[in-house]
């Protein structure tokens, strides 16, 4: 008789861990697909995102003025141009005049190297660098009214 109840509990023991496994697999599917769909959701925000940012842009095109609009927490949406001026350096033009192909020149160690046989002088790369400035629509959030900020006056100690 105590075989039979050591039996008995031992198959109770093998049940109750084969109903753990099946649990925990149920919960690891839970997840998963749980997960998968959180990652759905947050690639079509992000297409929705992405979509709303261009109709901004073209929006703001139309308007050229900086916009400030306050959310409902309290924060300043502003939307303005952004102007950033760059050295662009123009390889193409180097690599005539070198008479090289554009290839020969395009690593670090390529112009080191050039430079220390005497063919590239720092006179040459001033000379095919130029300024560029580039414009695009800047979108910020901020606690603070940005077009505020100019208005702002400090107070004397």
């Amino acid at each position: 008789m105590e075989t039979a109840a050591i039996k008995t509990e031992e198959h109770s023991q093998v049940d109750k861990e084969l109903f753990n496994q099946q649990v925990t697999k149920a919960k690891l599917e839970r997840a998963l697909l749980q997960l998968h769909h959180k990652q759905q959701q947050r690639k079509d925000l992000g297409e929705e995102i992405k979509a709303l940012k261009e109709e901004v842009h073209d929006l703001f095109l139309e308007v050229e003025s900086p916009t400030v609009v306050q959310s409902e927490d309290g924060t300043y949406v502003c939307v303005q141009e952004k102007v950033v001026e760059k050295d662009v350096f123009d390889k193409d033009g180097l690599a005539l005049e070198l008479n090289m192909d554009k290839k020969e020149i395009s690593k670090p160690w390529d112009y080191s190297f050039l430079t220390f046989k005497g063919k590239l002088a720092p006179k040459m790369i001033a000379k095919h660098t130029h300024s560029q400035s580039l414009k695009s629509v800047k979108i910020s959030r901020t606690k603070r009214n940005p077009l505020e900020k100019a208005n702002k006056k400090f107070k004397k100690k």
